[in-house]
């Protein structure tokens, strides 16, 4: 926690004047030597920038893959990522190489620091697109990879534009898949053979295992994951309403449910939902590889979960989802619908109060406590439940009391 914080003081103070004053300056040259601009075509270096957030590197995966079938076999694709969202990119095949950006190792090691920014410039990229939304630190990688075209968002109030030849505005009701299409558009991948990201994992055989087996018993099974992180507390549906609808569920023998949670602070959280709720719960909290979590997602019949990356992974496996959204706003960064008739179903139960959504960098909440949150019953989203899944057959509502 402190040592992100420290980077984002850093990225801010110090982020800020070096990005605008290296604007100017590549403003300036670009004004009296006019370098030739080109669309992408087949044999182009790309260099990709993410470094967070795990959900967003996800739905990202449909874009990189349209620009590996741009470039060919003989262009190669490398991205930045972080230890945050590398795990996204296990076996990609549309990704030739990821260069990890350890902001903790680079700062202890000058050769560390030397050896990734080598790295960078060997690569030799042509285009530089940065898909991140309000850090400084990622157009100041485009620019030190040498890129002569570097495209990535205006963010308002942010001052992170000014290395870029292109830009695509970040707006606040505007989904962000279809921004990060919108970013690799102005490099001329035609937005129509961007794959829709709804069962995009699925249908790529990403994350691929079958080492967890589902109870033959369990005629009904959900998989509930209840934390959003320690530093996103304030997006997750309070744990006493996830007791009370455990509760609720469980008033039928044929359901079965099971949770899971990353980390520490999730693990108590989990813990803790099941003490109290005095029901029988597999669980599955703490370390897992990307390939065991989908694989419980995948053997799900429902995936309840707030706004967090397992939220986006449980709709690009093609998982039924609810999800309740409070300071989030789902116009931008919801979960997608499907985009077949017989698809999957999500269904977004949005906060009752007038000042939510709040957020539109990500992190910038109104309050200290989730009043948005706390509005959305557990009835709600019990019947819900009832709805979904007497939609899609795996439950009749009879059976539920």
């Amino acid at each position: 926690m402190k040592g992100n914080k420290l980077f984002k003081k850093i990225d801010r103070f110090i982020g800020i004047p070096i990005v605008f004053l290296l604007g100017i300056l590549t403003n300036l040259w670009a004004f009296f030597f006019r370098p030739s601009s080109k669309p992408l075509s087949s044999g182009d270096n790309v260099l990709v920038v993410k470094l967070s957030a795990l959900g967003d590197t996800f739905i990202l995966l449909p874009v990189f893959k349209a620009l590996k079938e741009k470039i060919g076999p003989t262009g190669k694709i490398l991205m930045i990522a972080t230890p945050i969202n590398q795990a996204a990119l296990k076996d990609f095949p549309y990704m030739d190489d990821v260069l990890l950006l350890d902001f903790g190792k680079l700062a202890k090691s000058p050769k560390a620091l030397w050896d990734f920014l080598k790295k960078l410039r060997d690569f030799k990229a042509i285009f530089a697109l940065d898909f991140d939304q309000w850090l400084r630190v990622s157009p100041l990688l485009c620019f030190l990879s040498g890129a002569a075209s570097r495209y990535g968002f205006k963010t308002p109030g942010q001052h992170r534009h000014f290395l870029y030849q292109k830009i695509v505005t970040n707006e606040k009701n505007r989904h962000e898949f279809e921004q990060f299409a919108s970013i690799a558009g102005l490099a001329g991948i035609d937005r129509s053979r961007i794959d829709h990201f709804n069962g995009f994992l699925k249908k790529e055989n990403l994350y691929p295992t079958d080492s967890l087996q589902r109870s033959p018993s369990a005629e009904t099974l959900i998989h509930i994951h209840p934390g959003c992180g320690e530093s996103g507390w304030q997006r997750a549906w309070p744990e006493n309403y996830y007791v009370e609808l455990i509760k609720k569920l469980k008033s039928n023998p044929d359901i079965q449910i099971q949770m899971t949670g990353m980390g520490t602070y999730e693990e108590n959280l989990v813990h803790q939902i099941i003490q109290e709720s005095g029901q029988k719960i597999a669980d599955f909290s703490g370390k897992l590889e990307i390939e065991q979590l989908s694989d419980l997602l995948k053997k799900s019949d429902l995936v309840i979960c707030g706004n967090t990356g397992i939220m986006h992974l449980a709709v690009g496996l093609g998982c039924s989802l609810i999800a309740p959204h409070g300071p989030t706003n789902p116009a931008k960064w919801g979960p997608l619908p499907s985009s077949q008739p017989n698809g999957n179903i999500v269904s977004v139960l949005s906060a009752t109060i007038a000042c939510s959504p709040c957020l539109n960098l990500g992190f910038e909440y109104g309050c200290d406590a989730r009043p948005c949150m706390e509005s959305i019953p557990v009835e709600k989203v019990y019947q819900e439940c009832v709805r979904l899944l007497g939609r899609t057959g795996k439950l009749k509502h009879e059976k539920i009391q």
